[in-house]
């Protein structure tokens, strides 16, 4: 392989990375939402304390990105 093409695949997986990180707690929050047919601030609200804090808010996140 070429070295563009390691620069390519690298460049994808940090940007398939960054998507997860930012597209998961906005899903969390829409599917929250959608199943307690609630208001967004109500849903953040609900998650931030179901979750005790935001730490734990992205737990399942762990396992995405070790994939």
């Amino acid at each position: 392989m070429k070295w563009e093409n390691y620069c390519d695949f690298v460049a994808g997986c940090v940007g398939g990375a960054c998507g997860v990180l930012v597209a998961h707690p906005l899903d969390t929050i829409k599917t929250w939402q959608q199943a307690s047919n609630t208001s967004v601030v109500t849903a953040i609200h609900q998650i931030y304390k179901r979750n005790n804090g935001v730490s734990d808010w992205s737990s399942g996140r762990k396992q995405l990105t070790t994939l």
